[in-house]
């Protein structure tokens, strides 16, 4: 059984049609995702339809898990990527970001 998963915000809306999922079996305990913007819609259908919070992460093929939130160990804010994860510093590099 499936308890933690990868999965883009693209599967993420595609699951979204699914009629009752929890009924289906569907009992996942964490679920990261990456790849584009989540957006509050997604992040709050995972709330109400799957009772889970999506953790959502940044970073490039080459090195991923740069930038990211995680809801067990700090606040989540839907279109937010997070904070930096351990290991990395990160800053913005002009005033537009």
């Amino acid at each position: 059984r499936v308890r933690n998963a990868f999965i883009p915000p693209t599967a993420l809306k595609m699951l979204r049609q699914v009629d009752d999922i929890r009924g289906r079996g569907v009992s996942l305990r964490s679920v990261m995702s990456a790849g584009e913007a989540l957006g509050a819609q997604i992040y709050e259908w995972a709330e109400d339809a799957l009772d889970i919070r999506i953790n959502e992460m940044w970073g490039q093929t080459e090195f991923n898990y740069i930038v990211g939130n995680c809801s067990q160990i700090m606040a989540v804010k839907p279109g937010s990527m997070g904070k930096s994860y351990p290991g990395h510093r990160v800053e913005p590099i002009d005033e537009s970001g």
